[in-house]
């Protein structure tokens, strides 16, 4: 029919579960409690209106003028790891005896009497274009990143108590320009994420990928380059572009409705390896032979997942892998609270995609 022939029109990879249901159960879960440091594989997290509970709660900033640090211009911020401890109740920072600085830990508590969290110093941070305040954790943890990165750092906690961050204005338009207002209505508060709540990624996706960077001579890498949330085996590759509403089932735990944002642009973060703290150099060590994995796997997601290849009006040209989400949480759920302590995910929660988005191409036509 007219349909099918408009999906062929837009490639061969276009999504066809549109009305149907499928279910994906969930392999691994990762958070990453200091935006831009090392993530925390888990078993079990708690889920609230900004996503998963501890997720980019803290930030580095400049000391001067409050900008977040990120792996893209200070990639050794992918050593620092980092530890929720929720049964001592503190964050652990610590640095390994290879980094320069040596090997350092600092700890910060969760949990701050009232009192003593009002009379904390605050500064103003910027993530992006967006302005907020960070609550200052302090001279040590201070004293570890700057060690660590060899220029003048603070970390900042979120501000529970100041003004919530909201996504971008184009951020909630995607959201609800298909969403029914009246079944799903997701939150638009973040934490310290660049634009969205969650972000969920696929095995089969990456097994595509790596496919891709065999072709072309380069050496497979691993998901962590793409520091997911969410990770599930996957069907086909890149099917989750088109996921629209899903429904996350665990057992003891009220369902929790994830709502596709769109797919995950991808920038020169995804260069860094995560072992190492840096990024491949342009040359081999003759200085004149390119280094097989520079700029990988940038260029090959460039080579094949770019908006203009799928179709997709965007300002950026940023390619994509890996899928976007919000939350949407039970009607009777303050999105003020800093978690709903009844609302879990697990590995092997079960993710029942029940809506898509029709017209989704996930890829260029390819020959099989």
């Amino acid at each position: 029919g007219s349909a099918t022939n408009e999906r062929e029109k837009k490639g061969e990879n276009a999504s066809s579960m549109a009305g149907s249901e499928r279910e994906e159960a969930i392999v691994e879960l990762w958070r990453y409690p200091i935006k831009s440091c090392a993530g925390e594989r888990v078993e079990r997290v708690r889920v609230c209106a900004r996503g998963v509970e501890w997720d980019r709660e803290w930030m580095v900033v400049d000391a001067e003028n409050g900008r977040f640090r990120t792996q893209r211009t200070d990639p050794l911020m992918a050593l620092a790891e980092v530890h929720v401890d929720e049964a001592a109740r503190v964050l652990q920072v610590s640095t390994r005896e290879s980094c320069e600085c040596g090997a350092q830990r600092v700890s910060v508590r969760l949990d701050v009497p009232a009192e003593e969290w009002a009379a904390r110093r605050r500064m103003p941070v910027k993530v992006w274009k967006h302005h907020t305040q960070g609550v200052d954790e302090g001279e040590e943890a201070a004293a570890l990143f700057t060690a660590l990165l060899g220029k003048p750092c603070r970390l900042v906690r979120r501000d529970a108590e100041g003004e919530a961050r909201e996504m971008e204005t184009g951020d909630k338009e995607e959201i609800f320009s298909w969403a029914d207002a009246e079944n799903i209505s997701p939150s638009t508060e973040l934490a310290f994420v660049d634009g969205h709540p969650l972000l969920l990624a696929s095995f089969a996706s990456l097994a595509e990928l790596n496919r891709l960077l065999t072709e072309r001579g380069k050496s497979e890498v691993p998901m962590s380059r793409f520091r997911p949330n969410i990770v599930v085996q996957g069907g086909s590759a890149f099917e989750e572009d088109g996921w629209g509403a899903v429904e996350a089932r665990t057992e003891g735990s009220p369902s929790v409705c994830l709502v596709g944002a769109g797919r995950k642009g991808r920038c020169k973060l995804t260069t860094v390896r995560p072992d190492t703290g840096t990024f491949a150099p342009k040359t081999l060590d003759d200085g004149t032979t390119p280094h097989p994995q520079y700029n990988e796997p940038l260029d090959t997601l460039r080579a094949h997942r770019s908006p203009a290849l799928l179709g997709v009006a965007s300002k950026s040209p940023a390619p994509y892998f890996g899928a976007s989400l919000a939350v949407s949480l039970p009607p009777a759920t303050s999105l003020k609270a800093v978690t709903a302590p009844d609302l879990y995910l697990t590995q092997g929660t079960l993710l029942r995609v029940r809506e898509t988005r029709p017209e989704v191409t996930t890829g260029p036509a390819t020959s099989s």
